[in-house]
């Protein structure tokens, strides 16, 4: 199935509202699944314990990188401590500058 133009815009009209948003609670799931999180926190309830922000972008059966400058961190066929490595730096308050590791990330997604 080949990807169209109308595919992509319809990918990119979804994805625009998280674009200026700086990704925050980063983390690595199962094998290279990655999760982040964009907007203001939510608060917390019973059935979801974990903080997650306005929009959660779950990453999973995908090709990824992450890049800081011209380097490349690590990618989704790394093993699994080279990720956790590179994705070790602490994440910041999301009102705050954001993770500087993961917007190549979101750039390249």
């Amino acid at each position: 199935m080949a990807i169209t133009q109308t595919d992509i815009s319809k990918v990119q009209t979804l994805i625009k509202p998280i674009i200026s948003h700086k990704a925050w609670g980063a983390s690595l799931g199962v094998g290279s699944f990655i999760t982040l999180e964009f907007g203001n926190p939510l608060p917390s309830s019973k059935e979801r314990q974990k903080t997650h922000g306005e929009w959660h972008l779950w990453i999973y059966c995908c090709a990824w990188r992450i890049e800081e400058g011209n380097e490349v961190l690590a990618s989704s066929e790394d093993p699994r401590a080279k990720i956790e490595s590179s994705m070790a730096e602490p994440t910041p308050n999301p009102s705050k500058e954001g993770n500087r590791r993961l917007r190549g990330l979101i750039w390249s997604i």
